[in-house]
């Protein structure tokens, strides 16, 4: 997905969002196959991440958000495993506080999540 059209949404989809500009958070989603969803590459259940932010070269721009979601109407059932861990500080003073949000075919959830250090994360599993 270009990242000005939007934010990619499904039947499936989980996103995190953190203000801390050039802190770098992660939001690593795994399918019910197993299979760890990776940027701009459809997973075999479906799943695709569209973005990694702050980016290499920080194309995000400040707007930190990493989104991973269903292509398609035909949700893989099963265990969705999302692991949001902070990655590096880059700068930024701890905790970083990173907003989550989740739908899950008919259930939406939210949450904050704080991360103190490099290589902290909150490990979240939402079965469908």
């Amino acid at each position: 997905m270009d990242e000005g059209c939007g934010i990619g949404t499904g039947l499936v989809q989980f996103m995190i969002a953190w203000d801390a500009t050039t802190a770098d958070v992660d939001l690593l989603v795994t399918d019910p196959k197993g299979e760890l969803v990776e940027v701009r590459r459809k997973s075999s259940a479906g799943l695709v991440k569209d973005r990694d932010c702050p980016g290499r070269r920080r194309e995000c721009r400040g707007n930190n958000f990493e989104n991973v979601y269903l292509l398609g109407d035909e949700p893989q059932r099963g265990v969705y495993s999302v692991r949001v861990r902070l990655e590096r500080l880059e700068g930024e003073e701890a905790p970083i506080t990173v907003t989550f949000g989740a739908r899950v075919g008919p259930k939406s959830y939210s949450t904050v999540v704080e991360l103190n250090r490099p290589e902290d994360e909150r490990k979240l599993v939402f079965k469908l």
